[in-house]
């Protein structure tokens, strides 16, 4: 309670807190006006130019003070997105006619996806404009704006001058606050390494700059009063500069009040300040509370103000500081990205004592590149040999066994006991008689229950790639395989699709990985996890159809597979895997198949758990059923009563597949169809449709239902969760 009395904000902000989750988990929430009816169809606004972004492909237009026939009235702060092919002809302030297709943001349909929606949400965007034209309608100005936006890209050229193309978009994102040029493969060794939030305009940029200059006009001898009026001044103009993301509002509301106690002659509370800054930041937009910059940038900041102290004590001030904010912000960075960087924080215990030299560095070589080139590459060049190091280092790290530690997201439970128990552990701890070695036993039991714990039953989750196939089966021991997975429409869908679900769900490993054949749209993402091997999911078995005379695409399968030493397993007609419960009988192809016809040879896998059966027909057609209802192999699955709970439609529901006579045969009780939206080649057939209404077996989409998950309980009841809000 010593902290309530003495902090007062700090329990004013913990009741704002409480409310914003109370009015969450029962529905009170800013409800957004989206135009549902227009989505996809081309439309006319007007608006006020707020934003003025530079892509790699596009250009991206920001407008506020939208007004639009089709919509009632908005907030002045809600905005729309023009992104367009040429070079954006207006000014910051300029009232501009967009015209475009309208796009709305989707809710993630697979667990553990990007939520776009939401991100959206909480920068007030409320839908973008493809294609989109422009027309300048009053051409007023914001003067200051345009300056900013004009010196930003000047800036961003002169450092194009004087760094290769991977540093200038490294220091374009330090320095300018500008990720449109940031190396993807950076991106991804910074983030995998826990050393992303260096890549950010962040409380630790304001202060590294703000309390630099503050303390050198103080050493200069210049008064209280006038230092904190420009280092504040200054400050502001730099978060406005870079964009002014929650966490430069945070360290900005926190800096300028440090200056305001230094001028007041009082004590500067950190937390106190904390306090003040997320109340504001919440009394203006509660919904940050939920997003994971504010998490990151609050929770890091709280632990140096209060458990950073108490681990000091008894650990040293080196080990304790990077320690503290690990801890304290764990379960947010699991939340958010389900695995944790073992190795983060002794990365970050070298990477951050150098980040002040990289800054300054950096900025000299800018600011020299304006009177000489020449003059710019001596701090240029010790840059870049720093910025080789973060590689290097990221790099090695990824090489280390366990680098990635993969918990899945946390339950809200687990989040609460965990600290409830790292809180009580550090009140035991300063109780001075107790051992420091004790605390550990705290600290490893809350870690414990961060785990993400799944039901110990069989789960059959038929995966949204869009235009493709991906299909998770896991048995009640924990067993897990991965039929198909790729995409004709989803770019990197290994990435973005696959691999956030595994994650999500805990899942670091895959007993085995199917391919029914090779076409794109099934292989793409499993490539993706192959070559990801040293940072992501672990494949024990590939298991491939035995074909004769296999294409370029099946050999250099084999090849990438086998140099991660993953072992490679053919199935034909007739081949079983076992588990303790589960049974996987493959049907075909049968021995002899060439790869001519890719859909022909595509495996056919029976799934048996307990007495629920699930058929994956990959992408073969007619014939390929007919074929195997001449062999006879699928009344034997029926023998004895079984029954068929789950088809995978063939071929994303073609009109050559899932005939009337597998059907007849099978008698599925309900039919999945896997396919995108609007995709080229007309799927579902309309002919499909009516054969499993006429076979009255209903028929669910992964376009329209998002993933679709059949669980089969112990005492096997079943039950059906789909990713989209769409059927109960």
């Amino acid at each position: 309670m010593i902290y309530f009395k003495k902090r007062p904000l700090l329990f004013l902000t913990g009741i704002l807190i409480l409310w914003i989750l109370l009015c969450h988990f029962v529905g009170i929430r800013e409800q957004f006006p989206y135009p549902q009816s227009f989505d996809g169809k081309q439309v006319s606004c007007t608006g006020r130019v707020c934003q003025i972004e530079a892509g790699a492909d596009f250009w991206y237009v920001y407008a506020d003070h939208i007004q639009a026939d089709f919509m009632e009235e908005v907030s002045e702060r809600l905005k729309v997105r023009a992104i367009l092919e040429e070079p954006a002809d207006c000014a910051y302030g300029n009232w501009v006619q967009i015209c475009g297709k309208l796009t709305l943001a989707e809710a993630p349909s697979n667990d553990g996806a990007f939520d776009r929606l939401f991100y959206q949400q909480t920068e007030r965007l409320l839908f973008s404009m493809k294609n989109a034209r422009l027309t300048v309608r009053d051409g007023r100005q914001n003067p200051l704006l345009q300056w900013m936006y004009e010196v930003r890209r000047i800036c961003m050229r002169h450092l194009e001058q004087i760094f290769d193309e991977q540093d200038a978009g490294i220091l374009a994102a330090m320095l300018l606050g500008d990720k449109s040029r940031l190396d993807e493969e950076i991106r991804d060794w910074y983030q995998v390494g826990g050393i992303a939030h260096v890549l950010a305009i962040s409380g630790l940029h304001i202060s590294l700059f703000g309390m630099a200059l503050y303390h050198i006009l103080r050493k200069l001898g210049i008064s209280f009063v006038v230092s904190s009026g420009i280092a504040g001044s200054f400050m502001l103009f730099y978060a406005v500069f870079t964009g002014a993301g929650v966490s430069t509002r945070r360290a900005m509301i926190m800096f300028l009040l440090f200056l305001g106690a230094q001028c007041l002659g009082r004590t500067y509370d950190l937390l106190s300040a904390l306090s003040a800054a997320v109340f504001l930041l919440l009394f203006d937009y509660p919904i940050l509370l939920f997003s994971s910059g504010f998490q990151m940038s609050v929770s890091a900041v709280a632990a140096i103000g209060g458990f950073y102290p108490i681990l000091k004590k008894h650990y040293g001030s080196y080990i304790s500081s990077g320690a503290a904010i690990q801890l304290f912000m764990l379960p947010c960075v699991l939340w958010h990205s389900f695995s944790f960087p073992l190795y983060s924080v002794m990365l970050n215990s070298m990477v951050i004592p150098l980040l002040p030299f990289v800054l300054a560095g950096g900025g000299s070589a800018l600011l020299f590149s304006f009177f000489s080139l020449k003059a710019a590459s001596y701090p240029a060049a010790a840059v870049h040999r720093v910025l080789n190091l973060y590689s290097c280092l990221c790099r090695v790290s990824l090489e280390l066994p366990f680098s990635q530690m993969i918990f899945g997201r946390p339950k809200l439970w687990s989040i609460l006991l965990y600290y409830v128990i790292l809180s009580a552990g550090a009140v035991w701890l300063l109780q001075k008689k107790q051992k420091k070695v004790c605390y550990l036993v705290f600290v490893f039991m809350a870690i414990f229950f961060l785990k993400r714990t799944e039901p110990k039953a069989f789960s059959v989750t038929f995966l949204d790639v869009g235009q493709g196939d991906g299909i998770v089966l896991r048995d009640d021991t924990g067993v897990t395989m991965l039929c198909d997975g790729g995409s004709s429409s989803v770019s990197n869908v290994g990435k973005y699709r696959i691999l956030p679900y595994l994650q999500y769900h805990g899942i670091d490993r895959l007993d085995y990985v199917f391919l029914s054949h090779m076409d794109m749209d099934h292989i793409n993402g499993v490539r993706e996890l192959l070559e990801r091997q040293t940072c992501s999911i672990k494949i024990k078995n590939l298991v491939l159809p035995a074909i004769k005379n296999p294409d370029e695409t099946y050999l250099e399968i084999e090849r990438l597979a086998a140099g991660q030493k993953i072992a490679v397993h053919k199935m034909r007609e007739g081949d079983c895997i076992c588990t303790r419960s589960m049974m996987l009988t493959c049907l075909a192809p049968k021995a002899g198949d060439t790869s001519k016809n890719k859909n022909a040879t595509s495996m056919v896998l029976h799934v048996k758990y307990k007495s629920f059966d699930v058929m994956l027909m990959g992408d073969l057609e007619k014939e390929g059923e007919k074929d195997l209802i001449r062999r006879k192999k699928l009344p034997q699955l029926l023998e004895g009563g079984n029954k068929i709970e789950v088809l995978k439609a063939g071929h994303h529901g073609s009109k050559g597949a899932t005939s009337e006579e597998l059907l007849d045969i099978l008698k599925p009780q309900m039919a999945v169809l896997s396919y995108g939206k609007g995709n080229r080649y007309g799927h579902p057939a309309p002919e499909t449709i009516e054969r499993l209404e006429k076979a009255n077996c209903p028929a669910v989409s992964t376009e329209k239902c998002g993933e679709i998950t059949f669980f089969c309980l112990k005492n096997e009841k079943i039950l059906v969760r789909y990713g989209k809000n769409v059927i109960k």
